[in-house]
């Protein structure tokens, strides 16, 4: 274990000192509702210093859910350094707010790196900062994202990547792990070589049943409580499922709820795992045929519930942005799926699903240019969107184009199908074909809104549905028959 922290009192100015200028760009990364109709957020923003530099800094801000109004803010910045805040968390405890990070250098090539923990109070008044330092120090270190775990065992736990190549910077070499507790002190710090688990592990929880933390992925690891590693263990059928490089894992019911793909990565979603890491359900959330581009996941936190018979589930299409966001229940059943961005200009990227007291969520991300796939550059800009229990949009922060709603549901059902069409996509034509793709229906003229349709004479098992409009499919999925 290797553990050398350092305390600064004064790390936090609100002097606007960073104007937005040209090359700055803002994400909306994190967020969690401390107060019902109340929601805390944390956003990173980016300017631009040279051909080779990126300058960071982070936001902490309180936002009404109701209209997406900002509250209060407060500006995070730590001396010369570039700093990050990836994830949040309310201790209702404590009555405080603990928000972990990282902060490094610039300099290419010669980047020195730090994990992060700051304390709030809920009026945004600092409490305190601690930093440490990655290992090995003599190194190119940049802790690229790290994932929290929900309060298990009293304390949270965290996962985060970096790496010692200063041109393959996205290549994550090392994983980092932290134990803090729930007052924001870093308890325990360890480090490992990725290689030490072969393959990539998104996401840490404690199991209180085995007394062990836990690192699901297609090879899954178990650590003591001082974060050393015990076991790895391949799960079952791991060539066709796994969770991936950005999914998330936690305990659900005495089980292992994660994200997986599979099907040799056509399916793509949510999946239920027994503590011998049977798959007990799957369940495919992608409606693109096209699989090489989805990443089924958020890029920092793709699911999230209250009640657990109402979870949100978000995935996204890499190529175009395209998003998609589902709530299922305890069974992985899903009450309804809609599709985001499909047909926009512009690149929507999603970043966290978050449940709200309400019964419904809110979804954070930007928008902006497409360099590659899977990455965004030029002018970001964050946005927030609310949606109520049955997915419709309730209010948002720079939202992206209307054109999205799309949601059938109930999905299973007995025969009751209804397609519930948003934005300026009346007209639309439903297509529904049995797997053998031949045509069993057909209905012209959708309007926009809520259309109904009564498909209890068809024989149990599953259907495609294709939504078109002006000769081309706007949308499509799965819809299961009872």
């Amino acid at each position: 274990m290797f553990f050398d922290v350092y305390i600064f009192e004064y790390l936090w100015t609100t002097d606007g000192a960073y104007s937005r200028q040209e090359g700055y760009s803002e994400i909306f990364k994190h967020g969690v509702e401390f107060e019902p109709g109340r929601l805390l957020t944390v956003s990173a923003e980016s300017f631009d210093q040279g051909a080779d530099n990126n300058f960071q800094i982070s936001h902490l801000r309180i936002v009404n859910l109701l209209n997406g109004e900002i509250i209060n803010e407060v500006e995070y910045k730590i001396d010369s350094l570039s700093t990050s805040l990836s994830y949040i968390y309310f201790s209702e405890t404590n009555n405080n707010i603990i928000v972990v990070g990282e902060a490094h250098s610039t300099e290419i090539g010669n980047r020195r790196g730090y994990f992060l923990t700051t304390v709030w109070d809920k009026s945004l008044n600092k409490i305190t900062d601690t930093i440490v330092n990655l290992y090995p120090i003599n190194e190119n270190n940049v802790l690229w994202y790290l994932m929290g775990d929900k309060v298990n065992k009293n304390e949270l736990s965290i996962i985060g990547f970096y790496n010692a190549d200063p041109v393959n910077l996205f290549l994550h070499y090392k994983v980092f792990l932290a134990k803090i507790s729930l007052d924001g002190k870093i308890v325990t710090t360890n480090w490992y070589s990725a290689f030490d688990f072969n393959v990539h592990h998104p996401s840490i929880f404690y199991d209180s049943a085995i007394s062990e933390y836990v690192l699901m992925g297609a090879m899954t690891c178990y650590l003591d409580s001082n974060l050393n590693l015990i076991d790895c263990i391949y799960a079952e059928d791991i060539s066709e499922h796994y969770n991936g490089n950005l999914g998330i894992s936690s305990i659900f019911n005495d089980k292992y709820l994660t994200t997986i793909q599979y099907k040799s990565g056509t399916d793509r979603g949510i999946g239920l795992y027994n503590r011998d890491l049977s798959i007990e359900k799957g369940i495919n959330l992608s409606d693109i045929s096209d699989s090489s581009s989805i990443d089924f996941t958020f890029a920092r936190q793709n699911y999230d519930w209250i009640d657990t018979n109402s979870i949100f589930v978000g995935q996204q299409d890499l190529m175009t942005f395209y998003l998609t966001i589902a709530r299922v229940n305890s069974k992985l059943d899903p009450f309804w799926i809609k599709y985001i961005g499909r047909n926009d200009t512009i690149f929507n990227y999603g970043w966290s699903v978050i449940a709200t007291s309400d019964g419904g969520c809110v979804l954070t991300g930007g928008v902006g240019e497409a360099l590659s796939p899977g990455y965004i550059q030029g002018l970001l800009s964050g946005w927030l969107l609310k949606l109520d229990s049955e997915g419709n949009h309730i209010s948002s922060t720079t939202m992206p184009n209307n054109n999205w709603e799309i949601t059938v549901f109930p999905n299973p059902s007995i025969g009751d199908f209804r397609i519930d069409l948003g934005g300026e996509i009346g007209g639309s034509e439903l297509h529904l074909y049995d797997l053998q793709g031949r045509e069993l229906e057909k209905y012209k003229n959708l309007s926009e809104g809520e259309n109904d349709f009564d498909f209890s004479e068809l024989v149990s098992g599953v259907y495609i549905w294709n939504l078109m409009r002006k000769g081309e499919v706007i949308g499509k999925g799965k819809w299961v028959k009872k």
